[in-house]
């Protein structure tokens, strides 16, 4: 079966909207988040925990100290937490 540029463009937008509308606008915060870690940590994942949006940065509690001012920036409300994890203060 061959797909025309025109039906795989119209798959693409339909494929794309299906999986925002099952997100929400909690996933919409989420990659949001995904986003703005990126721009300091290498590797982050994120999740929610109690309805807060975290980053698991997968560094050392030293690591993310020393780049203190670079997060805060991005998250002024966050705290760090044992194990490389900053709570962003944004809730779901």
């Amino acid at each position: 079966m061959k797909v025309t540029k025109a039906q795989l463009r119209r798959i693409i937008k339909e494929e794309r909207a299906r999986i925002l509308a099952e997100a929400g606008p909690a996933g919409d915060k989420g990659d949001t988040i995904l986003q703005q870690a990126y721009t300091v940590f290498d590797d982050p994942i994120v999740d929610e925990d109690g309805g807060e949006i975290y980053v698991d940065t997968g560094l050392p509690d030293e690591d993310v100290e020393a780049m203190y001012r670079q997060w805060i920036e991005l998250w002024p409300n966050a705290m760090m937490e044992e194990g490389g994890l900053i709570y962003t203060g944004v809730m779901v």
